[in-house]
């Protein structure tokens, strides 16, 4: 591939982690005069309104009805994936971007943790190490030690549990839905959550909450959450059709480093030195795990592969 025909890809694949972290930063900015449970449950209704606009334009539905006999799984995963949507709206809220971009990516550590002990995926000394690196970041993050875990703030509670159901959720697509069409998968997931979120507003009597919303600079960021899910989405799939799946995924890597600069330049958070080494120590681990990780799971062919990426964008 010519220089020239690689930066596009490469611009769509920054675009995919920009927007991770970007989605932090207006979770931040909206929470700070909405609900975290009004604004996870609108969150997730614009996100699939977007995923519908999308499929329904490029006439995908045959794909979404044939994910209609999983049904079981998607429960499953709409509790996790509207649970974890609030904890890290919430975490954001308390503790701030900047860590959130660090904690909420223990879903890392969890992931391979619960592989290994679940399933017993295979788990190599690369892997190991940068576990063990992001583990030590993670606790200097928090300011904790590990005989002191009773004391850890509920912000940062949050965000480790958001980081531990995205881990779950991640297993549950894989062993449970099988090579299922993603886009399939995100809509499904977005739809099924939003629904256990609407009950909880019901139940809650929280529904007049929305109104919080009605503000320019709310509604602009709920509509920016929401066209990330598709945008980022259609981004990482573009990167995807050019590069091996581990090299596309690694742009996520990104997004760390845009809540932390973001939560810095916009909100004024301000990181101990502690705090900062713990995060440079993680975010270390972090790409030496997903690198590790990624290129052996994707060596031999994986969830994400070409031919997805074909049947997601209508002009592959």
């Amino acid at each position: 591939m010519s220089s020239a025909n690689m930066m596009k890809p490469v611009l769509a694949g920054m675009v995919y982690g920009l927007f991770q972290g970007a989605q932090l930063l207006i979770m931040k900015a909206v929470g700070l005069s909405a609900d975290p449970l009004v604004l996870s449950f609108s969150f997730l209704v614009v996100a699939n309104l977007t995923l519908t606009a999308w499929i329904s334009a490029a006439g995908h539905w045959p794909k979404i009805a044939a994910g209609w006999r999983r049904w079981p799984y998607w429960l499953i995963v709409g509790i996790f994936n509207s649970t974890l949507t609030y904890l890290t709206v919430a975490g954001v809220h308390l503790s701030g971007a900047s860590l959130a971009g660090v904690l909420v990516r223990s879903d890392l550590i969890f992931g391979v943790l619960l592989g290994y002990l679940i399933f017993r995926e295979e788990v190599r000394g690369g892997e190991i190490s940068g576990g063990m690196m992001m583990l030590a970041g993670i606790l200097c993050v928090t300011d904790i030690s590990i005989k002191d875990l009773a004391h850890i703030s509920i912000g940062h509670l949050y965000l480790l549990l958001a980081g531990l159901l995205l881990a779950v959720n991640a297993l549950i697509i894989k062993y449970g839905l099988g090579m299922l069409w993603q886009p399939a998968v995100a809509w499904f997931n977005t739809a099924t959550a939003s629904v256990c979120l609407g009950l909880v507003l019901l139940l809650n009597g929280a529904w007049p909450g929305l109104s919080e919303l009605a503000a320019p600079l709310a509604l602009l960021g709920v509509l920016a959450l929401g066209a990330k899910e598709s945008l980022g989405l259609l981004a990482y799939y573009y990167a995807l059709a050019s590069f091996p799946a581990w090299i596309a995924r690694s742009f996520s890597l990104l997004a760390p480093l845009v809540a932390i600069g973001g939560g810095w330049l916009i909100f004024g958070e301000i990181m101990t030195t502690r705090q900062i080494a713990g995060t440079i120590l993680a975010i270390s681990g972090m790409i030496v795990l997903h690198y590790f990780r990624s290129r052996r799971l994707f060596s031999a062919g994986g969830q994400f592969t070409k031919e997805t990426t074909r049947n997601f964008l209508p002009s592959r």
